[in-house]
């Protein structure tokens, strides 16, 4: 009789398909089961939390800002950095129209430091003659210690002898040249400041503010006055592009620097039109540039046929935006704290806003709401009463309060409140 051979069962595999089943069910548990029950769920609590209205887009930035131009032809030397602060007057950029010997600035700058000295030594002058009166009574008491042999203390007397003599021949020396020679020095300064004067022009500014050696030839254009006008398709068809100004040479009519206001700037931002209820006319937005973040306010609000224009005003520069005239910017738009609800809750009864709370018996009672702000799946509500003006005057108006139980999507399944609730 012929044996059957059985088949040998392989439980090692039977274990890992298990296994991955298993690992399978607890992900989709995990990750899928709890968004589909907030989906289907009937109702939530109302709790308190704050939201970020996130955002973001393209912006041109608007500036006061002055372009310097060359009015004559010559080597350049740089007299201040990028992005440095300056204050009105400081010169800026200095052109060389012919060469100047080096030693010439050198001259200069030892002969101001011997006239600084000169003068600070008119300040001790007075003090010549005290002194000499202090020298001659300290030598006439060192010759009387050595008469009456008291060689203890003829040491001392002799150190503030010394010291005070020091301190004449400094007077003297300063005072000599202030008497003798500061005419000269004079004469011989302004000489040299002439020829200096003939040789060089120097650039300075007319107003404080930052110094930038990029020029994008827009500056005329995206001017506070002018930025009304501004259109989006026009701009984003324009190659904007700045260029550094620095260089060793220079002609005529050339650009050399622009001094940027630093004080108060623009930042003009389109949005979405359904994203304009984000955006209110004095409150604070967040702006995150590529370089650093910084705040502004909602300056105006313009709606457009497509679209909205955002004006932010703003008055704290950041790192190297003065070379910057167009880009990209995310945007805190706003932070709003109060009772948390899911924004499907709401309803319109009789033109009021309000959500259904659920009773301890199980009925629904509207309660009118007071937005705070929202986001598409949020709002953040006030807690317990708001307060509107009728033709009696102010009037209190209860609202839901923390950890009342909402109903969510109440449009959808046909609810109706208690009448004496409405």
């Amino acid at each position: 009789m012929k044996k059957v051979r059985r088949k040998k069962i392989n439980f090692k595999k039977i274990f890992w398909v298990l296994l991955v089943l298993v690992i399978g069910v607890l992900f989709f548990l995990i990750y899928f089961v709890p968004n589909i029950g907030e989906t289907f769920q009937k109702t939530t609590i109302a709790r308190y939390n704050t939201i970020q209205i996130l955002d973001e887009a393209d912006c041109y930035i608007v500036r006061d800002e002055t372009v310097y131009y060359s009015g004559a032809e010559g080597s350049i030397k740089y007299l201040a950095d990028e992005g440095q602060k300056i204050k009105k007057g400081s010169d800026i950029v200095r052109v060389n129209l012919e060469k100047v010997d080096e030693s010439v600035n050198s001259k200069l700058e030892i002969i101001n430091q011997k006239i600084e000295q000169a003068d600070a030594g008119t300040f001790f002058e007075n003090d010549l003659e005290v002194i000499d009166d202090l020298i001659k009574k300290e030598v006439d008491l060192l010759i009387k210690k050595k008469e009456e042999g008291n060689l203890s203390e003829t040491k001392s007397i002799q150190e503030r002898i010394k010291m005070l003599t020091d301190k004449k021949n400094i007077i003297i020396n300063n005072t000599g040249i202030k008497s003798g020679n500061i005419n000269f020095l004079k004469e011989e300064r302004q000489e040299l400041q002439s020829v200096l004067d003939r040789a060089t022009v120097s650039y300075k500014n007319e107003k404080a503010g930052v110094v930038s050696y990029y020029v994008d030839g827009y500056e005329e254009v995206f001017t506070h006055d002018k930025m009304y006008l501004l259109n989006k398709e026009s701009l984003d068809k324009e190659n904007i592009q700045a260029e550094n100004t620095e260089r060793d040479y220079v002609f005529k009519g050339e650009p050399l620097f622009k001094v940027i206001n630093s004080s108060t700037w623009y930042a003009v931002l389109w949005v979405d039109l359904d994203k304009i209820d984000n955006y209110k006319k004095g409150n604070k937005i967040v702006l995150n540039f590529e370089n650093g973040q910084t705040q502004g306010i909602v300056y105006d609000i313009i709606i457009e046929k497509n679209n909205a224009m955002i004006l932010v005003e703003i008055n704290r520069m950041v790192e190297d935006l003065s070379k910057i005239r167009r880009g990209h910017v995310d945007l805190i738009v706003a932070d709003y704290s109060g009772l948390e609800i899911y924004t499907d809750s709401i309803v319109d009864v009789n033109g009021q806003l309000g959500v259904y709370v659920v009773n301890i018996g199980g009925e629904y009672s509207f309660r009118p709401i007071k937005i705070i702000g929202s986001d598409k799946d949020k709002t953040i509500v006030v807690n317990a009463k708001f307060q509107v003006q009728t033709e009696n005057g102010v009037e209190d108006i209860k609202t839901i309060t923390l950890y009342d139980e909402i109903l969510r999507n109440a449009e959808k399944k046909g609810i109706k409140a208690d009448e004496d609730e409405t």
